[in-house]
């Protein structure tokens, strides 16, 4: 029997032998991980029979981090999912985890993350973006004193960098300097403001607002739930961004951050920089990155339509991510990093609202679900 008829044949046997066993091969790859990095310094003191040492530790990683990311990325092809929107969600957590995994055990396989503890406060990962908004230098840290060599220390390892968004445990902390103080930009308006606009002016740019507000309150909330403590929310006032630059780079999640370096802008980077020069390979590298996302979008949002439109989204959603990395790159050739004014913030929002609403007739035309026609609906005045 062919293993795509089987599937389809016993759907509830194939979600009950892969649902379990993806996140433990995950784990256990970062597991392996957190071994390599105990035979790096200041941890390859330790007696022997504390570390697992092997030449080819590095490349088990690899290949198992390679493993792991394609059989994430096959899952929402191979599952038998009937509802579109369900698929969606797979697919956007599935190419997700794909990347990090990337990230973590492939790119970074040679320096793995290390653990770090604040000098000042002892505790780890305390390093965060507060001591920026007062005008301070981050805090000193150092690699955790204790390494983690039991079973139960590396599963930790692994955890938090399966669940950290920026890595704020460890060294590989992703900061944002840029990052003002939030009650400056009166972060509750748009909470109290979109969803009444919309129920008033329903229309594609007042949707797409919806969304983002969305996405917002949903990942920032899901990010307090795994990390109660953590000090570095993911979002920092979307609204309030004054340029494309600074949305993406400073106001809007910061999630992907880490693996879109890794797999997008440094490669790039690296290899044009020798051919184009400096400034024109950080341009091209910035687009490379912007295109990566577009292609995680539209992956992701293409089974929620109908089959015959599915590549037609796809390929807006991608295009329209692709004119955001060159409109990034104009706008820092025209303006550089300065901050801008309400009318940079009309352009800015009014830049992202049209190619963001494009994208939002195609959806809400010939969406799968009736979900969309269903609110639109509801959102319609009088109705």
């Amino acid at each position: 029997m062919h293993p795509l008829t089987w599937i389809q044949n016993h759907p509830t046997t194939f979600h009950l032998l892969t649902l379990p066993t993806l996140p433990l091969l995950h784990l256990l790859t970062l597991q392996r991980l957190c071994t390599l990095r105990l035979q790096q310094p200041p941890y390859n003191r330790l007696p022997p029979h504390q570390t697992h040492p092997s030449k080819h530790l590095k490349l088990t990683i690899q290949t198992a981090g390679t493993t792991v990311a394609a059989l994430l990325l096959a899952f929402p092809i191979l599952a038998p999912i009937q509802n579109p929107l369900a698929i969606s969600a797979v697919r956007t957590a599935c190419f997700f985890y794909a990347c990090k995994m990337l990230d973590l055990a492939v790119m970074r396989a040679g320096t793995p993350p290390t653990m770090m503890v604040d000098r000042v406060n002892e505790g780890v990962g305390q390093a965060d973006e507060k001591t920026v908004l007062h005008d301070q230098q981050p805090p000193e840290r150092t690699p955790t004193p204790l390494p983690p060599t039991t079973h139960l220390h590396t599963l930790h390892y692994a955890y938090l960098l399966t669940t950290q968004m920026r890595y704020h445990a460890f060294s590989t902390l992703h900061l944002h300097p840029r990052r003002k103080n939030p009650h400056h930009h009166k972060p509750h308006l748009p909470l109290l403001l979109i969803p009444p606009l919309t129920y008033l002016v329903p229309n594609p740019a007042t949707k797409s607002l919806l969304l983002l507000l969305t996405i917002h309150h949903t990942l920032e909330t899901l990010h307090t739930l795994l990390h109660p403590h953590c000090p570095t929310p993911l979002f920092h006032t979307p609204f309030a961004a004054t340029s494309l630059q600074d949305f993406w780079s400073t106001h809007w999640q910061a999630c992907a951050t880490p693996w879109l370096l890794s797999l997008a802008y440094k490669p790039a980077k690296n290899v044009l920089t020798p051919l184009l020069g400096a400034k024109a390979a950080r341009a091209v590298a910035v687009v490379n990155t912007f295109s990566l996302t577009g292609v995680w979008h539209a992956w992701a949002v293409m089974p929620a339509v109908e089959e015959e439109w599915a590549w037609t989204l796809g390929v807006q959603v991608w295009a329209w991510f692709v004119s955001l990395g060159v409109g990034c790159v104009v706008e820092n050739a025209v303006f550089g990093r300065r901050e801008g004014g309400w009318v940079r913030w009309v352009g800015t929002w009014a830049y992202m609202l049209v190619g963001g609403g494009l994208c939002w007739k195609t959806l809400e035309a010939h969406e799968r679900t009736g979900y969309l026609e269903m609110m639109g609906r509801w959102v319609s005045w009088g109705s």
